[in-house]
């Protein structure tokens, strides 16, 4: 006999019009359960039979496959939770539940069964992620944490994945299964010089569960100057003015003193109207402007008629007169009305009980959601009235009365609502639908402010009804929480289910024996931050009555943990000590922002508001408590309160189904209150879609914008805000219960806001109930700024700023320190002066100054360096109470234009134990010339160094083109090499087996630096383009970047360098675009950048016009070394592959006839890769190419000269080499030729090498970049092929017949193989003798490097190639501010019309500088044809061209003074040059007399100088006589006036 049944599973059923509820047979049984399965959670399923005791067995199957299952012995009236644990590995797909109840026996058998389909939710835990600030700019290092917290707020013990992904998603670096320190995992991310900027997200991924978070990476370069505006966030129109703080600093933090004009405009915050007539504004102007200005704002002046949503911007524009500079700053504030908001918490409409006392809560607020000041509310009155609506349209309205704001909550009103007190009986609340709840609030200002609510009745069929609450205030884990349950019918007993997070936690049962129950229930960390307790009573006749009830729980201050700093115990104000308190094993995340920064990310901390928005999400298809957040105007933590809410559901099917399940609607749909269902899309969009208007409920107030984001953009960027975090420190408190440490205290005085939270295995997890305010600064601090660099000769004022925060006036005593490396200069009576010989001593210097209180002192020291190199230079300031010593180092350069001239030779003892070479540096004893004014060199600049190395490839770490080639790097082909270089290296120490765990973790960090600059420069299509504003996609560079990329991808190496996939497969799918229905490739535009890849074919009766067969077979390299690319884009490969080389196959008769062999070279190794039957006849068309010069062998357009050789008494010296005509050709051709050979195991290979080695410019790099790295790559193959390590030992003396005893040995062997062994030359002259035995191969390099004052001594180029004329105009005062007009053209018409890529770079006076964000806009502005990039860099400036013509190209640029020197060097250079052919380039020297002849008082660089704004103190203005002269001069001039 089958039994009757009822199986209540709220997320099974789809509520109808025509649901009933009420059931016309007793039941059976009851079954409740979340709707909603997680991984790694533990399933509540809460059964309760009605009829005998019966086995009940619950199952989760996924996919038809078992998952977890429990089962227990019911017994009747009786709840019983079935816990089923979810495996953490579940995966999403088709869950459904399956309960069965059976009777045990042998007439037993089944009772019932039922099933019904979960919804899968990956997430089962909370993750926290936190950063140290929430904007960064380049070259920043960004620190975060991960901080994954489970539903009971215990650590996650498991490990878990983070990804940092650049705006566009790509991948940039992965950790991979990071195990948690108590569930935290702390970690820190390098942002290179050029990152792609825009928002950056930080992705953690812990159990298959996916959080994210976002950063804002942004470009930014400090000016001379800041200034900033000070305004209040958020502004009322009542208010009759608004203070207004203007700010400028320098740099070092000393105020600016000039004139300064303020505008102020309020215009719409939203109009889709472009505004036609002039917006009126208001503007101050400041003639005398000291570095700080506290103005008001008029409001009436301001205000236009109308008022509404405004936004005030105001701008400051300061002038400095010193440096006739100007800088901006801005903020903006939203204005507001100046009424009131009062608002019901909780959502509109909500639900009631007409037989219960309904309680709603009031609160009030400023427009700008700021509280009201509390003199406000002392005189308030809120006036309640209430509509009730009858059945049949009828109303009532109940007597209106006044509330009493609550006593614990300022700005809230608890109120409660009993119709039954009002209607006297049960029957007569039958008939009622629903009822509005009018509050409507007044004060002693006047102000006045109204809102509703709707309320609904609930429905029953019976008029039946339960209703539960709570007394407790402040529900804490660990303590018990009480509960009444009231009842208008008779109720024998009831039950109730605790829901958390959607998951239940725990059931039970209780006598009712009187209408109202109260009962306790403990609370559990599952219940934090929000639970729901659900209440249900079967009726007779099988009627379900249930009311809920959600609660917050504090289960946040379990972890009790104090931070406390104590700023007393250094009487220096130097350090802050930090104590921290918990308990025994805690870990403690601390973290400091500047108050800035904090309303930028007011999530930054940890705040227990953040914590709880993101745990209540969980819930989020509930009600919810009813909650109200403030905003605070003083940047700190909104206040916040929440009250328990009863549910919203309007029986007791939405009941349930409020409080286990998210929804009964399909797809994107959502339900209202009635049940209907309504677009996602549709919410908050100004249109009620659902009959009660709840789609429209809790949503933001209109035009609201991001609060953060407005923070984010309402102020200019500041310095300090990038150095805005301090204090970031992870800790685990010891056995004695506290940490104690010092942080130093920042040297600016600030606000800064605190947070910290802690993580224990005992009590989990907590935060600080709110962030520590904490306001410090060193109260004396000093400041010093000078060049790093300078040239000999020049006097340089080092610039000294003390600050005194003290409440006093202090003394400070300013010491400059004594050294044998520089001497101050002293400036005479009536700042009397010589630029070129003034007068200076070694020893230390004083200098005592005045210090207001909350002022400064800029201080000017002049010195002037006396040796060439790296020198220190110390400055202490002292006062009574602390003292600050800082350090420079300051670089010195000869003077005079540099000049480099480099030998290379490679000693071969295979043949010989002993060899011994003579190496001439070319350069004289004595740089002076008989009967001539010019020197051969300048005296002292003469410079050489000896190298010696058993690594053939000579590399260098790190390695950049600046250090390896002397070559800027700003542009994407150049960055590529800089990566490419680095990973060379590490794959040759991988493979040589000479892997050195601490280099690969700086070359790591360079790889990763690289790789996000690269980035920059790939477009959305997957190419990369060479520069990042206006600048084609390169076929070129995209090749060479993913071959590079890709041989970059080794999954031992993941954990360092992950290259993302996509970045290749985009190239690679970008790349077989540009493929030609013949197989050839072609670039994007007809200038390329490395004229070797040449677009059109200059053969004579070429019929074909667009031909490229280098740039073939260099993308078709690329294609070999990608082939391993799987599914349907390795198919497209192989294809493409096939296609280029059977093109380049086609095509080698024709490349066999070509005069060039660069173009036989790299198709012989291209088709040598590829496997090509026609790779033979390539290698022998190669080889037919190949020269012989003294027994080297290379591959050249034209010969290319032995090393120069000088025979001196009999012995052959070696003279550094020359520029020759086709240098970068050249090495790169015979490196693809070494490649080849090594390739088919030919036998010419040590010559070619050998001649490789002759050809080198430095001692890591060859001409250029491109060539470089082919050459490193035939190289390291041919030293893994040969094994040259195996058999190194050689013993290398140096001997320098000028300096006699003078010897140093090196020693290279198996262990320092790869080294570079440098010995420095002291008098760098004449020959240097080098020796060398034993067995091997070592590479022998001199550089030497002298500076020249002629352009006739500067060594010339092989063919002229550029035109170059470059001007200077002075302007400012005294010659403060520079205009540099430089013009270039390309002349070797013979060779080509164009130039390639042209790199003009600029030397600068020491001092001066260009600011970049000018340059930026110099570029973008395309003022200038065909520049590309403009780079400041200090003491010189680099402009990149695409390409430069025959018509002359022009740049003008203003380089202004910003440290103050003297006698500086006269002659500077300026160099034009083709980037990858370097050897076609234009060098001339630029006077620079006007600046030479300047002594250190013309550009006010000593506190002695009494005509400049820095003078503090002199010696004796006047002598005796003097004084006595003066007076008499007086006497006769009053007499004669007389």
């Amino acid at each position: 006999m089958l039994l009757r049944l009822l199986l209540l599973l709220c997320f099974l059923r789809t509520i109808t019009s025509s649901y009933v509820q009420r059931i016309r047979h007793e039941p059976t049984y009851f079954v409740a359960a979340s709707g909603t399965v997680r991984p790694g959670q533990v399933f509540g399923v809460v059964v309760m039979v009605f009829r005998g005791p019966l086995s009940v067995r619950a199952s989760v199957q996924r996919e038809g496959v078992e998952l977890a299952s429990d089962t227990a012995d019911c017994r009747p009236a009786v709840p019983e939770t079935l816990l089923l644990k979810i495996p953490p590995t579940s995966l999403p797909g088709a869950y459904r539940l399956r309960v069965e109840g059976g009777v045990h026996g042998a007439l037993g058998g089944s009772a019932f069964f039922n099933e019904t389909e979960l919804r899968y939710s990956q997430r089962s835990m909370t993750i926290f992620i936190q950063t140290d600030q929430p904007i960064y700019r380049q070259g920043q290092t960004v620190r975060f944490r991960a901080i994954p917290v489970t539903t009971d707020l215990r650590a996650f013990s498991e490990a878990v994945d983070v990804f940092i992904l650049d705006p566009r998603g790509t991948i940039m670096r992965r950790w991979l299964s990071r195990q948690t320190n108590l569930g935290a995992v702390s970690l820190q991310y390098k942002l290179s010089s050029l990152p792609r900027f825009g928002n950056w997200t930080i992705r953690v991924v812990a159990q298959g569960q996916v959080e994210e978070k976002t950063i804002y990476v942004e470009e930014y370069y400090q000016t001379p100057f800041e200034v900033n505006v000070t305004l209040p966030a958020f502004i009322l129109e009542s208010e009759r003015s608004i203070r207004c703080t203007i700010t400028a600093n320098y740099t070092s933090g000393a105020p600016v003193q000039g004139n300064l004009t303020l505008t102020a405009r309020l215009e719409p915050r939203h109009s889709p109207y472009k505004h036609y007539a002039q917006i009126p504004e208001k503007k101050f102007f400041i003639n005398y402007f000291e570095g700080r200005l506290d103005l008001d704002l008029p409001m009436s002046e301001l205000l236009r008629s109308g008022g509404g949503s405004l936004v005030l911007t105001t701008w400051a524009e300061v002038g400095e007169r010193f440096l006739d500079q100007v800088e901006i700053g801005f903020a903006r504030s939203l204005l507001y009305r100046a009424d009131l908001r009062l608002a019901f918490l909780g959502a509109n409409p909500q639900v009631f009980k007409p037989s219960m006392p309904f309680k709603c809560y009031v609160s009030v607020s400023l427009p700008d959601g700021s509280p009201l000041p509390s003199w406000r509310l002392s005189d308030q009155k809120l006036e309640l009235r209430t509509r009730v609506r009858l059945s049949g349209g009828q109303e009532r309205e109940l007597s209106p009365r006044l509330e009493q704001m609550s006593p614990v909550q300022f700005g809230v009103w608890e109120m409660a609502v009993d119709l039954l007190t009002e209607f006297g009986s049960l029957s007569a609340l039958n008939d009622v639908r629903s009822m509005v709840l009018e509050a409507r609030y007044s004060d002693e200002t006047g102000e006045r402010a109204y809102t509703s609510l709707l309320v609904y009745a609930t429905y029953t069929p019976t008029h039946r009804h339960l209703q539960v609450a709570t007394s407790t205030k402040n529900a804490k884990v660990g303590e018990y929480i009480i509960f009444h349950v009231r009842a208008d019918y008779y109720v024998e007993k009831f039950y109730y289910m605790m829901v958390s997070k959607g998951r239940v936690v725990s059931s039970g049962m209780e006598e009712m024996p009187s209408s109202i129950k109260t009962f306790a229930v403990p609370c559990s960390p599952e219940m934090s931050p929000t639970a729901s307790l659900v209440v249900w009573d079967v009726a007779r006749e099988g009627e379900v009555v249930a009311d809920s009830l959600t609660f917050p729980v504090d289960g946040l201050s379990r972890n009790n943990f104090t931070v406390t700093l104590n700023d007393k115990k250094d009487k220096t104000g130097q350090t802050i000590e930090v104590i921290i308190e918990g308990q025994p094993g805690t870990y403690v995340g601390l973290s400091a922002l500047d108050h800035l920064l904090h309303k930028m990310d007011p999530g930054a901390d940890l705040s227990p508001t953040e914590v709880l928005e993101q745990m209540n999400s969980f819930d989020s298809h509930g009600n919810g408590t009813l909650s109200f957040s403030w905003t605070s105007r003083d940047r700190g933590p909104n206040p916040f309160v929440h009250y328990p809410s009863p549910s919203y559901g309007r029986d007791a099917h939405h009941i349930f189904q409020e409080t286990l399940v998210a929804d009964e609607c399909a797809g994107d749909m959502v339900p209202c209150m009635d049940g209907l269902c309504y677009r996602i899309q549709k919410r908050c969009d100004g249109i009620a879609d659902c009959r009660d208007g709840s789609d429209e409920s809790r949503c933001p107030a209109n035009n609201e914008p991001d609060i953060a984001d407005f923070h984010r953009t309402r102020l200019n960027r500041l310095e300090r805000m990038y150095h805005g975090s301090w204090m970031w420190k992870d800790i685990n408190i010891g056995p004695l219960g506290h940490f104690i440490f010092t942080v130093p205290v920042p040297s600016v005085p600030t606000s800064w806001v605190i947070g910290a939270f802690a993580m224990s295995s005992g009590r989990g997890f907590s935060v600080l109930p709110s962030p520590i305010q904490f306001s410090f600064g060193r109260p004396f601090t000093m400041n010093v700024e000078m060049p790093s660099k300078c040239r000999t000769g020049e006097q340089i004022g080092i610039r000294i700023t003390v600050f005194n925060y003290f409440h006093t006036e202090i003394e400070a005593l300013v010491i400059l320190g004594g050294s044998p490396h520089y001497q101050f200069v002293h400036v005479e009576a009536m700042g009397r002066v010589q630029s070129y010989k003034p007068r200076t001593s070694p020893d230390e210097h004083h200098h005592l100054v005045f210090i207001k209180a909350g002022k400064c002192a800029v201080i000017y020291m002049p010195i002037v360096a006396t040796t060439i190199g790296s020198i220190n230079v110390t400055v202490m300031a002292k006062s009574q109470m602390a003292k600050e010593i800082a350090t420079k180092t300051l670089t010195v350069l000869p003077d005079g234009v540099p000049q480099r001239r480099h030998t290379s030779v490679l000693l071969d003892l295979s043949q010989g134990a002993y060899l011994m070479k003579y190496m001439d540096t070319n350069l004289t004893e004595s740089p002076e010339v008989p009967y001539r004014q010019e020197k051969l060199y300048v005296p002292g600049s003469n410079r050489a160094a000896l190298s010696v190395t058993g690594d053939l490839m000579g590399w260098s770490f790190p390695s950049d083109t600046e250090s390896m080639l002397g070559k800027p790097g700003w542009c994407g082909e150049q960055n590529m090499f800089d990566f490419a270089a680095n990973l060379y290296t590490l794959l040759h120490l991988r493979l040589t087996g000479q892997r050195k765990p601490s280099l690969e973790k700086d070359a790591f960090a360079l790889l990763r630096a690289s790789y996000q600059r690269q980035l920059s420069y790939q477009l959305r299509d997957g190419s990369f383009t060479a520069f990042r504003w206006d600048s084609p996609p390169s076929v070129w560079l995209t090749a060479f970047c993913a071959r590079v990329l890709h041989q970059a991808t080794f999954q031992e190496w993941e954990s360092f360098l992950f290259i993302d996939p996509d970045v290749i497969s985009r190239a690679v799918r970008w790349l077989l675009g540009r493929q030609s229905s013949e197989g050839a490739f072609c670039e994007t535009t007809p200038y390329p950048y490395d004229r070797k890849m040449n677009l059109t074919s200059s053969r004579p009766k070429d019929l074909v016009k667009y031909r490229n067969i280098t740039l073939t077979a260099h993308v078709l390299i690329t294609l070999v070394e990608v082939s391993d690319l799987r599914g349907e884009l390795g198919g497209e490969v192989s294809r493409a592959k096939t296609a280029a080389r059977r093109y380049l196959e086609k095509m080698l008769h024709s490349t066999r006839d070509s005069k060039d062999p660069h173009e036989i070279a790299v198709v012989s190794y291209a088709l040598t890769l590829a496997g090509s039957v026609d790779g033979e006849a390539a290698f022998n068309a190669l080889d037919a190419k190949m020269r012989d010069t003294a027994g080297l062998r290379y591959w050249g357009r034209e010969p290319v000269p032995p090393p120069l050789i000088r025979i001196e008494g009999n012995r052959p010296h070696m003279l550094p080499r020359l520029p020759v005509s086709h240098d970068a050709r050249n090495v790169e051709t015979t490196a693809y030729a070494l490649l080849t050979h090594i390739r088919r195991q030919a036998v010419i290979q040590a010559e070619i090498v050998r001649w490789l080695q002759a050809q080198r410019s430095t001692n890591h790099g060859w001409a250029s970049t491109q060539d470089t790295l082919v050459a490193l790559q035939s190289l390291m193959e041919y030293n893994i092929q040969s094994r040259l390590r195996d058999v190194m030992d050689v013993t290398v003396t140096v001997e320098v017949p000028s300096l006699p005893g003078y010897s140093r040995q090196i020693h290279i062997d198996d262990v320092n193989f790869s080294e570079m062994h440098t010995v420095e030359i002291p008098r760098a002259f004449g020959t240097v003798v080098v020796k060398a035995q034993g067995s091997g191969l070592a590479l022998v390099q001199l550089s030497v490097d002298y500076n020249v004052e002629w352009r006739h001594l500067m060594m010339p180029p092989p063919l002229p190639s550029f035109n170059l004329d470059i001007r200077a105009e002075y302007s400012g005062r005294n010659n403060s501010r520079i205009t540099f007009r430089s013009c270039q053209s390309w002349t070797l018409l013979s060779e080509s019309r164009t130039s390639g890529m042209a790199v003009l770079e600029v030397t600068l006076p020491t001092g001066y500088i260009v600011e970049q964000h000018e340059l930026h806009g110099y570029v973008r502005s395309r003022r200038v044809r065909n520049l590309r990039e403009a780079r400041f860099r200090e003491g010189g400036i680099v402009f990149y061209f695409e390409h430069l013509d025959v018509s002359p190209i022009c740049v003008t640029f203003d380089a202004q003074r910003w440290y103050p020197v003297a006698n500086m060097t006269r002659f500077l250079s300026a160099k034009v040059y083709d980037y990858y052919a370097p050897e076609r380039y234009n060098e001339t020297i630029v006077e620079m007399f006007n600046l030479f002849v300047m002594n250190i008082c013309q550009v006010c660089g000593s506190y002695q100088c009494p005509y400049c704004p820095v003078f503090s103190s002199a010696p004796g203005l006047l002598s005796s006589f003097q004084l006595a002269l003066l007076l008499l001069l007086l006497l006769y001039t009053f007499r004669q006036l007389s």
